[in-house]
């Protein structure tokens, strides 16, 4: 530190430290745009991946609809097969 006048001033960095503390920043700024590319990859996934959920939710749906319809056709079947045998 340098004083002048009673006024505290910080020394000048030297260059070597500007440049480290410039690809100090520039690392950090590199890690942090992949792990926001992993992050919009995983996003990507997780909507796809919820999109096939609702594909087979909907037809498993289908399927339980026909199920109970044939479910109520056959034991319609067998309640009049047992009043009229």
């Amino acid at each position: 530190m340098i004083e002048k006048r009673g006024v505290s001033f910080m020394e000048k960095p030297k260059k070597h430290e500007v440049e480290d503390a410039l690809m100090h920043i520039v690392d950090r700024v590199e890690r942090v745009e992949e792990s926001q590319k992993e992050s919009a990859t995983r996003l990507n996934d997780l909507e796809r991946n919820e999109a096939l959920q609702d594909k087979d939710i909907k037809n498993l749906t289908v399927s339980l609809d026909k199920i109970q319809e044939n479910t109520l056709w056959l034991r319609r079947t067998v309640t009049n097969a047992m009043i009229t045998g």
